[in-house]
């Protein structure tokens, strides 16, 4: 998941976040404090997957007083500092759509406390690919990540995966050895219907009618966990965490 949201910070640049069709590639740009790499490199240009595009948003770099707090953010779950990550939340953040929450739900739901907690990895796959501000929100509100946030209302949300990388192989089978029958970049591309044994592997279908396999780690739900950050009297925190619709 690191991997992941590494190599995504040089694509968040700027873009409005809308589909479009087999846009240019888009800068390089830079959110937190990290570099990014892209997927294994595409064989031509023939491969390329056709079809509707979810381009890198990151509005937090407009605010510096959101960046510096996100930034921290992102120290403090790099070096799983459970102390700083609930200083970092509001005393009544949402985990849910349901009753609940608040800091002692938080701590039952994720266990923070463990070194091992999945919090972890989602906190730093979601901070780390960019964002936009909910426009009509009476306080200042950014919602994390783009692929949440900056989601056509075209596409259908529960079916459709954004693939999250550039140049990203899309295999014949569940299996990295296997023949790459195309690739991927920034593409929304539908679930398919086949399951894998791995949970790294998931089963896609392009726009362009391709079926093939991709390591989930290059992909991400528009209902996934995504993250609320909200100022109030002055100072940003965590709100909420939640996932599904």
């Amino acid at each position: 998941m690191r991997r992941t949201g590494v190599m995504m910070l040089s694509l968040l640049a700027f873009a409005c976040g809308k589909a479009v069709e087999e846009p240019q590639s888009p800068p390089a740009a830079t959110t937190a404090d990290t570099t990014t790499a892209a997927a294994p490199a595409a064989k031509s240009k023939s491969d390329a997957v056709k079809g509707p595009k979810l381009m890198p948003v990151d509005e937090a770099t407009t605010d510096p007083s959101l960046k510096q707090y996100r930034d921290d953010l992102l120290t403090a779950v790099r070096k799983h500092d459970t102390k700083a990550l609930l200083a970092a939340l509001d005393p009544k953040i949402r985990t849910s759509f349901g009753a609940g929450g608040g800091i002692e739900g938080f701590k039952k739901q994720w266990k923070p406390e463990s070194p091992t907690s999945p919090v972890w990895n989602e906190l730093e796959a979601i901070l780390t690919l960019g964002g936009t501000f909910n426009k009509s929100s009476p306080e200042p509100q950014f919602w994390a990540p783009y692929v949440y946030s900056a989601w056509p209302e075209a596409e259908d949300s529960f079916e459709s995966l954004a693939v999250i990388a550039t140049d990203v192989p899309l295999h014949k089978t569940a299996d990295i050895s296997s023949p790459s029958m195309a690739t991927m970049s920034l593409d929304i591309i539908k679930r398919g219907k086949q399951k894998s044994a791995e949970a790294k592997w998931i089963n896609v279908t392009t726009a362009d009618g391709r079926n093939g396999w991709v390591e989930s780690k290059f992909v991400r739900s528009p209902i996934g966990y995504r993250a609320s950050l909200t100022k109030r009297s002055g100072q940003w925190k965590m709100d909420a965490l939640i996932s599904g619709d």
